[in-house]
Formats: structure tokens, C-alpha cells, sequence
């Protein structure tokens, strides 16, 4: 999943059947990985300034189900 942002903060409403690890990176540079697994709000990125910036996500295991993404 890849798609420009204009905002601070990126969240992601999802969910896997079995845990899955999905890769974060903001302007190419790789943030941080996280498990998925419950249906839970998850914090993607969370940055100090307000600005236009691309994100990537990258899913290790097929069963991602991401359901909405939000901005702050």
C-alpha cells in the first residue's frame, strides 16, 4: 500500500485472521514493523510537524484486512 499524506499523524483501522507483520516507511526511510493481528486502531506514524510526506506498507502474509485510514 502506498499513498501520498498531507498530515501529522497516520492511523490505520485493521485486522488478520492470523498475525501478520507490516513494514512502515515514510519517504523511503523504513520506520518501524508491527504485528497485526486484532481489530484495533494502529498508530502507523506519528510525526512532531505537520506535512506532505508518502507512505509504504509493506505486508509480509496474505490476510491483511485494512479497513480505513485516518489522519491527524
Amino acid at each position: 500500500i502506498v499513498f501520498r499524506y498531507t498530515a501529522k499523524n497516520v492511523y490505520m483501522v485493521a485486522s488478520s485472521k492470523n498475525e501478520n507483520q507490516i513494514q512502515i516507511s515514510k519517504d523511503g526511510e523504513v520506520l518501524e514493523t508491527l504485528n497485526v493481528k486484532e481489530d484495533t486502531l494502529y498508530s502507523l506514524i506519528e510525526n512532531s510537524n505537520y506535512g506532505e510526506h508518502t507512505i509504504e506498507i509493506e505486508i509480509s502474509d496474505p490476510g491483511l484486512m485494512a479497513f480505513t485510514f485516518t489522519f491527524g
